[in-house]
C-alpha cells in the first residue's frame, strides 16, 4: 500500500521500474537479498526476502482472516452420516474431512452430494 499511495501522491513520472539483474531462478531469493541490503529501498516494507518476516496486517486484514478461520472451523464440526443402503448399517463422523476421507472423496464433492441429498456409491449421507 505505502507505494500505491506514493503514486497516487506523486505521481507515475516520479518514478522508474528498472531490472537490475538477470538471474538463475534457484539463486532469485539470494540476489533479492543482496539488493534488499545493498539499495535499503524505502518502499520495501519486508526486510528479508521472500518471507513475511516484519510485516504488520492492518486490523481490518486481521478480522478478515479471524473470520475466514472462524468459517473454516465451522465446517469441522459438522457431523456426516452415512447409511450404507446395502446392509442398512450407519456410521457417524465427526467432520466433512474425516467422511471424505472414508469415502476417497473430496469435502467439494462430500458437501454437493450432502446439499443435494444425492446418493454416493449406494450411500446415503447426511448432516
Amino acid at each position: 500500500m505505502a507505494i500505491n499511495k506514493a503514486l497516487l501522491k506523486y505521481g507515475y513520472s516520479q518514478f522508474k521500474l528498472d531490472i537490475l539483474e538477470y538471474c538463475d531462478t534457484k539463486d532469485i531469493v539470494k540476489r533479492e537479498q543482496y539488493y534488499i541490503d545493498y539499495f535499503n529501498p524505502e518502499y520495501n516494507i519486508l526486510k528479508v526476502a521472500y518471507s513475511s518476516l516484519g510485516y504488520k496486517h492492518s486490523e481490518k486484514a486481521l478480522i478478515k482472516v479471524k473470520e475466514n478461520l472462524a468459517c473454516l472451523n465451522k465446517d469441522k464440526l459438522i457431523k456426516v452420516e452415512i447409511i450404507n443402503l446395502k446392509t442398512n448399517s450407519s456410521k457417524v463422523y465427526s467432520s466433512l474431512t474425516e467422511a471424505s476421507k472414508e469415502l476417497n472423496i473430496s469435502r467439494t464433492t462430500l458437501t454437493k452430494y450432502i446439499k443435494n441429498s444425492m446418493i454416493f456409491n449406494k450411500r446415503a449421507l447426511g448432516s
